[in-house]
């Protein structure tokens, strides 16, 4: 068991976005009737209860919202279990709404044992979902067929499916299949899944324009469905997609385009927290430490600047070597991203926390830590804390406290950039590459300091335009408001705009990419 409780008079962002899903606008009876009557059934429903659910976990206290949306919830679902109306064929907005809807139902039942939470899952998997077998094939193939919104909408109907601007929305299915699979271990529920992998790897997703937050989802859905299953094929898919993420979908501060093929769009919160999550599991499957790399970054850089003052994940414009600029667009995106977003944060602190078998003693376990935070990592119910004390990545220490009652191996896993500069503490420790490996006992504690270079990265424009060079402290991407470039104003980081005014956030354009180190404002070399 291992919980963490973050100190929120130190860490601002998941007290910010607790605050935002519980206010008048995410109401049970107006997100749930919205369910119903949208052209994304059940969609909201299942966003929100999935949020609340991973808030839930990560505060070990249910909110009574959470528990009345989902006591309320069948009331609304149709006679067949779920949300909607009841389709000759399939639309994909339906199906992709009842992935997170599945997905967050399950993930309620697994932190407060509801069982009722979880039948009303296995009837939307059995009804809506499993008469999807042998009809992947005819997915229309290839997408070219909308511009798309913000928020998707129905395009076109192919034969037996109605088709979303957000496109190949059906992969979001895997949400629910693989959380189902994760539950159950049905083998009808992996023999579905595998068709996913055959469209997958029938269609061109960068040449068809595919939405990056369902292919993003797809991939993760992939890799996890790979270390549940031992199916290499799925991670080969993950890989391969986070590549093309990499490759053709990645702004300048890491956060991504809303559809393959199109940098005059926007970014979406909801893709990032998805390729943040995909990143980490990557790390774990391969070893590879730059998809560690990845993750830091959108948490810090994409996420961090995303998420706006009043709690809730906004829309930006893509800031790419072209046009290094970074503004907001929609400042508050409530009907995904703004639930969606706190997934994300709830992933960059308990998710980036892990219990592996120790190689000391047999039956101990090592704590490993991929992104400390301010707060206490509780484990074994209350039987050891580890109080942890860092304002990293934006400043570089990090301070360990210990109390239990028996010794404890923690393993702090750093970025390819970063280095342990010093380390006082009253217990031993090694430094191996980036690995910090500490063997704690009772009543001690370690304090680190961890480097935080200045590092320029070159970032090459697809016309063959001036190298764009964008400035890092560490992992912390630095940018100026525009206005103060030619004024001397120094640089700061781009997440910074979390912590000010709401005019400041939906006004403030950011250069985020200069022609070399010495046209960096205030830039003076170590």
């Amino acid at each position: 068991m291992l919980r963490f409780q973050p100190d929120t008079a130190v860490d601002a962002r998941v007290g910010a976005s607790v605050t935002r899903l519980l206010q008048p606008d995410y109401a049970p009876d107006l997100v749930l009737t919205d369910g119903c009557e949208s052209e994304w059934p059940a969609d909201r429903p299942g966003r929100l209860i999935l949020a609340l659910s991973h808030l839930s976990q990560l505060t070990a206290t249910v909110n009574p919202r959470l528990e009345l949306l989902v006591a309320c919830l069948p009331q609304y679902l149709n006679e067949q279990g779920y949300f909607g109306t009841i389709q000759q064929g399939f639309d994909e907005q339906q199906l992709a709404g009842h992935g997170w809807l599945v997905s967050g139902l399950l993930h309620h039942s697994h932190v407060t044992h509801d069982a009722s939470a979880e039948a009303i899952a296995r009837r939307i998997v059995r009804n809506l979902f499993l008469p999807l077998r042998g009809q992947l094939a005819t997915y229309p193939e290839p997408r070219h067929d909308a511009d798309g919104a913000a928020s998707g909408s129905i395009v076109s109907n192919a034969g037996t499916w109605l088709l979303s601007s957000d496109t190949y929305a059906i992969f979001i299915s895997l949400e629910a299949l693989v959380s189902a699979y994760e539950r159950w271990r049905d083998p009808a529920i992996s023999d579905l899944i595998k068709e996913f992998f055959d469209l997958i790897e029938r269609d061109d997703l960068v040449a068809g324009h595919a939405q990056l937050h369902a292919t993003m989802t797809a991939a993760r859905c992939a890799a996890i469905f790979a270390r549940l299953s031992h199916d290499d094929r799925g991670l080969r898919i993950a890989l391969g997609l986070y590549n093309d993420y990499r490759t053709h979908a990645r702004t300048l501060n890491s956060a991504t385009i809303n559809w393959f093929g199109r940098p005059d769009t926007w970014t979406e919160p909801c893709a990032m927290v998805d390729t943040q999550l995909l990143a980490r599991e990557l790390w774990r499957a391969t070893g590879e430490r730059s998809y560690l790399d990845d993750a830091i970054l959108i948490e810090t850089n994409a996420l961090g600047y995303a998420q706006k003052p009043g709690g809730g994940f906004g829309l930006d414009f893509v800031a790419s070597p072209e046009c290094p600029v970074l503004h907001n667009r929609v400042y508050d995106a409530a009907w995904c991203c703004t639930m969606r977003g706190a997934v994300g944060l709830v992933d960059a602190r308990l998710g980036s926390l892990r219990l592996t078998p120790s190689h000391g003693a047999e039956g101990e376990n090592c704590l490993e830590i991929e992104s400390p935070h301010q707060g206490t990592i509780i484990l074994d119910g209350e039987a050891a804390t580890l109080a942890m004390e860092t304002h990293y990545p934006h400043g570089t220490g990090v301070t360990l406290a210990f109390t239990g009652n028996q010794s404890m191996s923690v393993v702090l896993h750093l970025p390819s950039w970063a280095a342990v500069r010093h380390i006082d503490r009253t217990s031993e420790g090694r430094v191996v590459t980036n690995d910090i490996n500490i063997a704690l006992v009772p009543g001690q504690t370690a304090v680190l300091k961890i480097r935080t270079p200045t590092r320029f990265v070159e970032n090459r424009t697809t016309t063959g335009g001036p190298i764009a060079v964008s400035y890092y402290q560490g992992s912390t991407l630095m940018a100026i408001p525009l206005m103060q470039e030619n004024g001397g104003g120094a640089a700061a980081s781009v997440s910074d705009v979390f912590n000010g005014p709401r005019h400041e956030a939906e006004t403030r354009k950011l250069n985020v990419a200069f022609q070399g180190p010495s046209t960096v404002p205030g830039y003076m070399p170590r």
